[in-house]
């Protein structure tokens, strides 16, 4: 694994590497597969050149996702920002609901056009 974090030497910028045993995959089929890697956090943060227990980020999975906004309004300490998955994936919901919507008009269409038919061959 190679970051975007790298050192000054003498010789120039030095980027900071690691190899890193593949223990499993997994494909979500999606566009995370393409950068996306857990790994362990004191490695990470070795790695990146970050302070020993500096943490970017928390990932919490609920057991009721669609009830995140209760959480959202609690306050949380300077320096921090919440993020949902609702503002992350923001795009592939609205690709989702626009999908719905045509789904939900062409069916309408079908069911008109049927109607129609059936109404002109009675008569």
């Amino acid at each position: 694994m190679v970051p975007s974090a790298s050192q000054f030497t003498p010789m120039g910028r030095v980027p900071s590497q690691r190899l890193f045993t593949v223990i499993g995959t997994f494909a979500a089929n999606s566009e995370v597969d393409g950068y996306q890697m857990l790994t362990n956090i004191d490695d990470a943060s070795r790695l990146m050149r970050y302070p020993l227990g500096n943490i970017t980020g928390w990932r919490l999975w609920l057991d009721k996702p669609l009830q995140v906004d209760t959480l959202s309004q609690q306050t949380l300490p300077p320096g921090t920002q919440w993020q949902d998955w609702r503002e992350r994936k923001g795009e592939l919901f609205q690709a989702v609901r626009m999908e719905k919507n045509m789904m939900g008009l062409l069916l309408s269409l079908i069911v008109a056009v049927a109607a129609f038919n059936i109404i002109t061959s009675l008569g």
